[in-house]
């Protein structure tokens, strides 16, 4: 269950796209986000996301490495579908 209020959630995901993006693209990728590529990225954002990253459930330990939690992997797929439709609507549909 999580925790934390909803505003504060999105206000953390808006904030922290980036780091998201990235982690979401490494969990594509690898099926798994490991513990060192975590902290790598962590590393270039901030020293204290790791916890945030956890307090709102965003990530889930998996053995000794992390997948990002369920609902918010479904979000950042659906963000990035949005995303590439308009990116393939503006495309093909040039006057």
């Amino acid at each position: 269950m999580i925790k934390s209020e909803p505003k504060s959630i999105l206000q953390f995901l808006a904030n922290h796209y980036e780091l998201l993006r990235e982690l979401f693209d490494l969990q594509v990728k690898n099926e798994i986000i490991r513990r060192e590529q975590l902290y790598n990225s962590i590393k270039e954002y901030g020293s204290d996301l790791e916890v945030q990253l956890k307090e709102h459930k965003i990530i889930v330990e998996q053995n000794d490495d992390y997948v990002i939690n369920e609902p918010y992997f479904i979000l950042l797929l659906i963000n990035l579908l949005y995303f590439l439709y308009f990116q393939f609507y503006k495309f093909f549909m040039k006057d």
